[in-house]
């Protein structure tokens, strides 16, 4: 707001004050005061002083976003080290950083160009250390950084050094870290450098044992490609969406998300995404760890539903619902009728908790007669029960379930 001591800017009325700026009406203040004026974006000084607030700071986001630097930068190979000093270190042979100025230009990033269509790399990644302070090795130089440095507060300086391939960063541990680094060191493993290891394409060792390697999509039972992105399904427990391992996997980092299921015989299906290339998918930047709920994620929800239909399709049969038998029709998947086979007729008791019925399923066929029993309460049942039981009726009585109505072969009597 212009002062006497601070002159009012020339874009600006020079009636501009603050007690005019009270008086003036409001239709007045709008075309006089604000019209056209230009506001371009721009980015404060003052967002170094935060950048410590960016990540975390623990040492699975730091240990995912040197993984993913390592990649984009062409390493065939990651090795992880526990050094004597406390420290952990991390060294690639990819193509290196070629200029360390680019170390703390927070959102400048010098990917190719293939890199940046395919991933819009934040630049940021380097700042997932700015809690902890790095020594940064690469092609002919070194530097130390502090936390100071990646805020701005002190100014960081290059020291040359003989020619290296990739590149060499070293950070410290925290006490806790290191507690758990000891418990786990005997099995030349730990948890969250395993995690990270786990789905990543390129080969880490730690302390020089490699680490297990997994496909995202192992035990699925239906694999294919869409846009970038291999998409599966699998009823295995691990899919679940529950998982913590996550559901959609960016090159070795999991992400949580909700993504559609299908119950079918007597168990669930899952779907996992497993990103190859895919452009038009985007993560919520810096850290990745969610997925920007755009158009593509919309258009990726509905193929995935599709893609448990056509997992189905496989099947030599299948329980679904009709409402869920159309819907695999809408997608111009034709699947068989359900298998037209019931539970037999188990009247409710009292107690709910024993009211699940473990009999072995049964075919429908002439012999049978489907009993629908509506609203009837457990009482009720149990006559009815008896009935069919004194009954000279030559059925075998099975228990209708509405969710097939619909297949030609459900036709259920109600007794009532």
């Amino acid at each position: 707001m212009p002062t006497p001591e601070n002159p009012p800017n020339h874009q600006f009325s020079e009636e501009w004050t603050e007690a005019s700026f009270h008086k003036m009406p409001e239709d007045e203040l709008e075309t006089s005061s604000f019209s056209q004026l230009p506001i371009p974006a721009s980015i404060s000084p003052q967002i170094l002083t935060k950048v410590t607030r960016l990540f975390n700071g623990g040492l699975e986001d730091i240990v995912n976003e040197l993984f993913q630097n390592a990649r984009r930068a062409g390493a065939t190979q990651v090795e992880v080290i526990l050094t004597q000093l406390g420290t952990l270190l991390i060294e690639d042979d990819g193509c290196g950083i070629e200029n360390p100025k680019t170390l703390l230009s927070l959102g400048q990033s010098e990917w190719d160009a293939k890199v940046v269509e395919s991933e819009d790399p934040a630049g940021m990644g380097i700042f997932s250390l700015a809690n902890r302070g790095a020594t940064i090795a690469s092609h002919n130089w070194h530097v130390h950084l502090d936390p100071e440095h990646f805020s701005g507060q002190a100014i960081a300086i290059v020291q040359s050094t003989e020619a290296r391939v990739g590149t060499r960063i070293e950070f410290p541990l925290t006490a806790a870290e290191l507690r758990s680094f000891e418990v786990w060191r005997s099995q030349s493993l730990h948890p969250q450098i395993a995690s990270a290891a786990r789905y990543y394409p390129l080969p880490v060792t730690f302390n020089r044992a490699a680490l297990l390697r997994q496909d995202f999509l192992e035990d699925a039972v239906w694999v294919k490609l869409w846009r970038g992105l291999r998409l599966g399904v699998s009823a295995h427990y691990r899919w679940a969406n529950q998982s913590v391992e996550g559901l959609l996997n960016f090159y070795g980092l999991t992400v949580p998300l909700q993504l559609p299921a299908l119950a079918c015989n007597d168990t669930t299906l899952h779907v996992r995404v497993d990103v190859d290339a895919a452009p038009d998918l985007k993560l919520v930047l810096p850290a990745r760890k969610e997925i920007v709920r755009n158009e593509f994620f919309d258009e990726l929800k509905v193929e995935l539903r599709r893609t448990l239909y056509e997992a189905v399709a496989t099947l030599e049969h299948h329980d679904l619902p009709y409402v869920r038998w159309l819907e695999a029709h809408s997608f111009g998947i034709e699947l068989p009728p359900a298998r037209s086979q019931l539970r037999p007729f188990t009247p409710r008791t009292a107690d709910h908790l024993a009211n699940q019925s473990w009999e072995s399923l049964q075919p429908i066929d002439p012999t049978t007669m489907l009993i629908e029993v509506g609203d009837l309460q457990a009482p009720e049942q149990q006559l009815l029960k008896r009935a069919l039981n004194h009954s000279e009726l030559p059925y075998t009585f099975l228990a209708a379930e509405s969710k097939y109505q619909g297949y030609s072969w459900y036709s259920p009597t109600n007794p009532g």
